[in-house]
């Protein structure tokens, strides 16, 4: 799997779709977070939706976010879906932030 590119000190925002074997999850009824991780640090990211039905969110980190996570491949972003229910599944992916 490819790393999420980031470039450090820029706004990010790309649209996710979250899916099981091949097929978009419905996100309905779910709460939906993303947090950059690292060591020695961390991030919570904006999320808001597209498409719930569809498995759409849209992920943003500013600026003063984006420059926080340490250069190279040492971050990952990690999405989480929580039921009312309070059943959480989860779902990471590695960040190479670049200069």
């Amino acid at each position: 799997m490819s790393a999420l590119s980031i470039t450090r000190g820029d706004d990010f925002s790309a649209i996710f779709t979250v899916t099981d074997q091949s097929a978009a999850v419905n996100l309905t009824g779910f709460t939906v977070t993303a947090t950059v991780t690292w060591i020695g640090g961390s991030i919570d990211a904006t999320v808001s939706t597209v498409d719930l039905t569809l498995g759409k969110v849209r992920v943003s980190l500013s600026d003063v976010q984006t420059a926080q996570i340490p250069l190279g491949r040492g971050a990952e972003m990690r999405f989480r879906w929580t039921s009312s229910g309070g059943e959480t599944r989860s779902v990471r992916v590695e960040i190479e932030a670049k200069p």
